[in-house]
């Protein structure tokens, strides 16, 4: 391989890396959100701090949006934290207990992206496969394994038969 294909692949995969980062990081809907510890959000809650809150069931964490910065929330407004299974309903209830606006998301996986977790290992397979078995032949045919065309036949070279050699007692060395 020269050196100028390494180069361009090199430069393929990095460019696929650097649009799958920012395509993830543009998606990414808790940018803004200081994370803190579950404690220090309910603590928010109990104090009347929050403005509106947000409960993502299915990722378990709670996003508010703060009346006021304090220091437990290094001065943001907007916090993210994670809570324990079954602790959702709780949250809830004490969030209407307050009268804060409380909305609840429960979200789905894509079509698209469950297609692509099941399909993905079957394709890298298959690729696998067709590469390793261009890999043995040279590209020629599919199942060819161990045949070699590294020597091949030229009118310099005589072609010996079997008829050539019937009767011969020994090898000549």
């Amino acid at each position: 391989m020269n050196r100028k294909n390494v180069i361009r692949t090199l430069t393929v995969i990095a460019a696929v890396l650097l649009l799958g980062w920012l395509f993830f990081y543009l998606n990414d809907d808790t940018r803004g959100f200081k994370p803190v510890d579950t404690s220090v959000a309910v603590a928010q809650i109990n104090g009347d701090n929050v403005k509106t809150a947000q409960i993502d069931d299915r990722e378990q964490q709670l996003r508010l949006e703060l009346k006021s910065a304090s220091d437990e929330t290094d001065g943001s407004t907007k916090v993210i934290a994670k809570y324990p299974t079954g602790y959702a309903v709780p949250l809830f209830d004490s969030l209407n207990g307050k009268g804060v606006k409380t909305n609840t998301a429960v979200n789905q996986p894509s079509v698209l992206g469950s297609l692509l977790v099941y399909m993905l290992p079957l394709l890298l397979l298959i690729a696998l496969f067709v590469l390793f078995s261009r890999m043995q032949t040279g590209g020629r045919m599919g199942f060819g394994f161990g045949k070699s065309r590294a020597k091949q036949l030229t009118k310099d070279m005589p072609q010996t038969t079997f008829a050539d050699v019937a009767g011969a007692d020994e090898a000549v060395e």
